[in-house]
C-alpha cells in the first residue's frame, strides 16, 4: 500500500513539471486565456469566502438538532409511563449532542455579527439540554404532568427565543454572502482591466509559482497518505465497518479492510456485490434494510439493529447500523454506514442484567426463608413452653404428664431438624461436606428408615410399604448416612403431601452389576398432590415452594429438596422426578455401590432358621416378590401365593407342612382372616401364622386371634422382623427376651463420671440423668478444671469423663489431649465423649484426633449417651 502512494506522488510532480513547461510556451497567448479565467476566478473566489456558509451551515444544524429534540421530548410525553419503544430516539439525541461543541465553537469564531446573540443562542441551547435530561428523568419516575409543565411552560419559550437568534444569524450572514458576492464581481472586473498588464508578469513568475506548487502538492499528497494510513489502521482495529455507498451507481464506493473480521464477508466481496449479505438475513430484515436504500431523506440519520449469521462461524451476531446521508445539490447521492458488532456488548448486559435478576431473586428468596424460619422455629419452640406451662398444672396425674413429655419431645425433633437442615445447607455451601465410604447393610438402613417412618404414615392413615426388587447383594459401601437422609426427605414431603388413606412406596431396585459394583435405584412412590410442570424446573432450588399457600398449609423450609439434590451429586448420582398435579409424585435417584463382603449378608444364619419353610400369601406382586427375597437373603425356601384361595391349595397339595405363614391382611378375593382360618384347618398347630397390615390392628385382633393368628406385623415388612420370628420358631430367643430387648435398662451403679460443662443448666441436667442410671458425677465448669481434677484423682478414679468442646479458659478438645498427655496408667483408658453443638464432620474428627472416644452432637438423647457409655464401660471388645 505505501509502495503504490509513493508512485501516486512521484507521477504528479512529473506532471506539474510538465505543466510549467507548457505554461512557458503557451505565454504568447495568456492575455487572451486570463479573460476566460477571470470569470473563473468569480467563482473561486465565492469558493474562498465560504465562511458565511460554515456560520449559517452550523446556525440551521443546531436549529435543526432544536426541532428534532423537541420531538423526541413531545412524544416522551404522548404516553402514560416511559416507551421503552423511543430508547433508540433518545439514544440519537444522544449522539447528536457530540456535535454542539464544534457548532457553538464554529458560531463563536467565525460569526461576525452581534455575539451577544450567538452567547445568548449557546446558553439557551444549554439550558435546553439541562432541561430535557430533568424531564426523562421525570417521565422515568412516572411524574409525566412535572414534566409537561417544565416542557410547555420553561423549555418553550427557550425553544422560541433559540428559533429567533438562529433567524437572527442566518439573515445577518445572507446579508454578508451578498457583499462576499459583489465584492468579488468587483474583483473579476479589476481582474479583465489588470489581465494585459499582469500578463506579462505572469510569464516572470510562472515558473517560480510552478515550482511552489509542485512542492506544496507534494506535501499536501503526502498529508492525505498520512490521513489515509491513518484511517486504515482506526478502522482495521475498531469494531465498526465504515462503508460509503453510492447511491447513483447502485455501488460500494469504499469499505474499511476490517468488514470481514467483524461481518464475516471480505471487503471485495461487499463492492462486487452490495446485497452479497442478502444469504445471512431473514426475509423481515433484509426487506426492512433494503427500504432503507430507496427513502433517502435529506439529513436523516438512520440507525437499524439486527441479526446476522455470521458466513464462517455460523454463529448469530448482533449488529447495529447507522446510516448518514451525504448531498450535493440538494440530493441524496451517497451514504455513509458505519456498522458496529454489539454481540458481546449485548452479551455482557445481558449477563449482568440475569445477575441482577438472579441477586434479587435470591434477596427475596432469602427474605421469604427467614420469614419462614421465624415461622418455623416458633411453632415448636410455642408448642413447648405452652406444654411445659401446661404441665405446671397436671402434675398430679402421670398419664397427662406422658402425654405432655411426648409433645415436648416430638417439638423438641422437630427443631433440631430445622437446625440440622440449616446446618447442612451452611456445610454445602462452605464446601466442608464430605461424603464417606463405609460398610452399611440395605435391609439394616432401610428398617432405620422404616422404624422412622412408618409410625408417621400410619398417623396420617397412610399406606406405607417398602420393597427391595432383584437386590441380590445387602453389604456394600457408601455413605449410608446421606443416603438415609435423602431417602427421609423425600419420604417426608411424601406424607406431608399425600392425603389419609393415600400410599407411598419405597423401593431399592438393583439395576445393574459390573464387577463387584451394583447400580442401585433408590425410588419413593406417592399419590399425594403432586406439581405442574412449570415448577419441576426450581424444585430444588433453595427455600423453593410450588405456591405461597402450599408453604401456609403444610409448612416447611423449602431446603429440603435442593439438599437433597446436592447430596445425590455429591455421591455421583443424579435425581429424577416425573409429577402429575393430583395423581401423585415419583422422586428417585440411582448410585454405583461397593459390593462388599462378596455380597453376602450382615448376619449369621443357623442350619435350623435355613431348614424352616414359609409360605407368602400376597396379592401385590410387587409386595409378594419383596417378600421372597427377604426369605432369600435369610437362607429360607419360600412359597409364594397371590390369593387365599391359591394358598389354601398350596397347603392341601404341599408334600411337607410350612413352618411360617406370612399373610395380607386385606386381599381382594379372601381377606386375611378367613384366608388363616382355612389354613389353620388344614395345616394344624404345627404352621405359624402371621397377619400383616400397613394399618392398626388392634380393632380386628381378636378376631383374628379367634381364627387362629398367632402374631402380628405391621407393614412394611423388613427382613429384621421375619428374621425375628423365625430365630423364635427355630428356638434361638424366646418371645419375652425379644420384647425385652426392645427398652435398655442402663445400670452404672458403682461407675465414677466426670463430667466437663460450663452452662450451669446443661450440667444439672446431665448429672441429673447420669444419677437416675447409678452414676455418681462430678463436675468441672470448664477444661482447665477438668484436667486438674483427673489429675488430682487416683488412678482409676473416674471410670469416664463427658466432655463439652466449647469451654472458657481451655476448652475440650485442649482438655482431652492434656489429660491423653499425662504419665498415669489410666491416662489413655479412660473413656472421654465428646458433647458438643458442633456438628459438622470436621468437629467429629478433631474430637478424635485430640484423643477423645467418641462424639456426640448437641442436643444429646439420654439413650445416645448410656449407650457410648456402656459400650466403652462394659464390651470390652469396643475399648481393643
Amino acid at each position: 500500500m505505501k509502495h503504490k502512494k509513493d508512485r501516486k506522488v512521484k507521477n504528479i510532480n512529473a506532471l506539474l513539471i510538465a505543466v510549467v513547461a507548457v505554461i512557458c510556451i503557451g505565454v504568447a497567448a495568456f492575455a487572451g486565456m486570463t479573460i476566460v479565467n477571470t470569470d473563473n476566478l468569480a467563482t473561486y473566489t465565492d469558493e474562498i469566502y465560504q465562511r458565511p456558509y460554515s456560520v449559517n451551515n452550523a446556525a440551521w444544524k443546531l436549529r435543526t438538532q432544536l426541532l428534532f429534540t423537541r420531538n423526541t421530548m413531545l412524544n416522551l410525553l404522548a404516553g402514560d409511563e416511559f416507551p421503552e419503544s423511543r430508547a433508540a430516539e433518545l439514544g440519537v439525541m444522544y449522539e447528536i449532542r457530540d456535535d454542539l461543541p464544534l457548532l457553538e465553537e464554529t458560531l463563536r469564531s467565525q460569526y461576525e455579527g452581534n455575539s451577544e446573540t450567538v452567547e445568548q443562542l449557546i446558553a439557551d441551547v444549554n439550558e435546553l439540554l439541562s432541561l430535557h435530561d430533568r424531564c426523562i428523568q421525570l417521565i422515568r419516575d412516572g411524574k409525566q404532568e412535572e414534566a409537561k409543565t417544565l416542557l410547555y411552560e420553561t423549555a418553550y419559550p427557550l425553544y422560541l427565543r433559540a428559533d429567533s437568534n438562529v433567524r437572527e444569524i442566518t439573515d445577518y450572514i445572507g446579508t454578508e454572502i451578498d457583499n462576499y458576492v459583489e465584492r468579488a464581481n468587483q474583483l473579476n472586473e479589476k481582474t479583465n482591466m489588470m489581465a494585459l498588464a499582469w500578463g506579462s508578469i505572469l510569464i516572470a513568475l510562472a515558473i517560480m509559482v510552478s515550482a511552489a506548487s509542485v512542492h506544496a502538492i507534494a506535501k499536501r499528497n503526502e498529508d492525505i497518505f498520512h490521513n489515509n494510513a491513518l484511517f486504515s489502521i482506526i478502522s482495521e482495529n475498531v469494531d465498526d465497518v465504515f462503508m460509503i455507498y453510492d447511491l447513483l451507481e447502485d455501488r460500494v464506493e469504499y469499505i474499511s479492510d476490517n468488514a470481514e473480521r467483524i461481518l464475516g464477508i471480505s471487503a471485495e466481496s461487499y463492492k462486487n456485490n452490495v446485497w452479497i449479505a442478502r444469504a445471512y438475513l431473514d426475509d423481515e430484515t433484509f426487506q426492512r434494510l433494503a427500504n432503507g436504500f430507496r427513502e433517502p431523506n435529506l439529513g436523516e440519520i438512520r440507525q437499524d439493529e439486527y441479526i446476522m449469521t455470521d458466513p464462517k462461524t455460523g454463529h448469530e451476531k448482533e449488529l447495529s447500523s447507522r446510516r448518514y446521508p451525504i448531498a450535493e445539490n440538494g440530493r441524496v447521492t451517497k451514504f455513509v454506514f458505519v456498522t458496529s458488532d454489539l454481540t458481546e456488548e449485548n452479551r455482557a448486559q445481558n449477563m449482568l442484567r440475569s445477575a441482577l435478576e438472579r441477586a434479587e431473586n435470591a434477596n427475596i428468596a432469602k427474605r421469604e426463608f427467614l420469614s419462614r424460619m421465624s415461622h418455623e422455629i416458633r411453632t415448636p419452640m410455642n408448642a413447648m413452653t405452652g406444654t411445659i406451662r401446661t404441665m405446671e398444672y397436671d402434675l398430679a396425674d402421670p398419664e397427662k404428664m406422658r402425654e405432655h413429655l411426648r409433645k415436648l419431645n416430638m417439638s423438641t425433633m422437630h427443631l433440631l431438624d430445622l437446625i440440622n437442615d440449616i446446618l447442612d445447607m451452611s456445610k454445602i455451601e462452605s464446601g466442608k461436606m464430605k461424603i464417606e465410604e463405609r460398610e452399611f447393610s440395605l435391609n439394616a438402613m432401610l428398617s432405620e428408615i422404616t422404624d422412622i417412618m412408618q409410625p408417621k404414615a400410619e398417623e396420617s392413615r397412610q399406606a406405607f410399604d417398602v420393597l427391595q426388587k432383584n437386590v441380590t447383594c445387602d453389604m456394600v459401601k457408601g455413605d449410608n448416612t446421606r443416603i438415609k437422609q435423602v431417602l427421609l426427605n423425600f419420604l417426608s414431603n411424601a406424607i406431608k403431601f399425600t392425603p389419609e388413606r393415600g400410599k407411598i412406596r419405597m423401593s431399592v431396585e438393583e439395576m445393574d452389576r459390573r464387577g463387584n459394583q451394583v447400580c442401585l435405584k433408590f425410588e419413593v412412590r406417592d399419590t399425594g398432590i403432586g406439581m405442574h410442570e412449570e415448577f419441576l424446573e426450581h424444585l430444588f432450588e433453595p427455600f423453593e415452594q410450588e405456591q405461597s399457600a402450599t408453604y401456609r398449609k403444610y409448612g416447611g423450609t423449602g431446603l429440603g429438596m435442593a439438599l437433597s439434590k446436592t447430596l445425590v451429586e455429591s455421591m455421583g448420582g443424579e435425581i429424577e422426578v416425573e409429577s402429575v398435579p393430583d395423581m401423585g409424585s415419583v422422586f428417585a435417584f440411582s448410585l454405583w455401590l461397593e459390593i462388599a463382603d462378596a455380597g453376602g449378608i450382615s448376619i449369621k444364619i443357623s442350619e435350623e432358621i435355613k431348614n424352616l419353610h414359609v409360605l407368602i400369601v400376597e396379592d401385590d406382586e410387587e409386595m409378594r416378590e419383596h417378600l421372597k427375597l427377604q426369605c432369600s437373603q435369610l437362607g429360607v425356601d419360600a412359597t409364594a401365593a397371590a390369593s387365599g384361595v391359591d394358598a389354601v391349595r398350596l397347603v392341601k397339595d404341599a408334600g411337607e407342612t410350612f413352618d411360617l405363614c406370612l399373610i395380607d391382611l386385606y386381599m381382594p378375593d379372601v381377606d386375611g382372616i378367613h384366608t388363616a382360618e382355612w389354613i389353620r384347618s388344614e395345616a394344624g398347630k404345627e404352621t405359624h401364622i402371621v397377619l400383616m397390615s400397613a394399618y392398626d390392628h388392634k380393632n380386628i385382633e381378636q378376631e383374628a386371634l379367634a381364627a387362629g393368628v398367632d402374631d402380628f406385623l405391621t407393614k412394611p415388612v423388613m427382613r429384621a422382623d421375619i428374621y425375628r420370628i423365625l430365630q423364635r420358631l427355630s428356638g434361638e430367643i424366646s418371645a419375652s427376651a425379644n420384647e425385652a430387648r426392645e427398652e435398655e435398662n442402663y445400670d452404672f451403679t458403682g461407675k465414677r463420671l466426670l463430667i466437663a460443662e460450663d452452662n450451669e443448666l446443661n450440667m444439672e441436667v446431665a448429672r441429673e440423668l447420669c444419677e437416675h442410671v447409678g452414676f455418681t458425677v462430678e463436675c468441672a465448669y470448664n477444661g482447665k478444671e477438668a484436667v486438674e481434677k483427673f489429675a488430682a484423682s487416683g488412678p482409676g478414679y473416674y471410670d469416664a469423663i463427658l466432655m463439652d468442646v466449647h469451654m472458657p479458659v481451655m476448652n475440650g478438645n485442649e482438655a482431652a489431649r492434656a489429660i491423653r498427655e499425662m504419665k498415669r496408667s489410666d491416662a489413655h483408658s479412660v473413656a472421654i465423649i465428646a458433647m458438643t453443638a458442633n456438628a459438622f464432620y470436621e468437629d467429629a474428627a478433631e474430637a478424635i484426633r485430640s484423643g477423645m472416644n467418641e462424639h456426640l452432637a448437641k442436643p444429646i438423647e439420654p439413650e445416645a449417651i448410656f449407650a457410648a457409655l456402656y459400650k466403652f464401660l462394659y464390651d470390652k471388645k469396643s475399648r481393643l
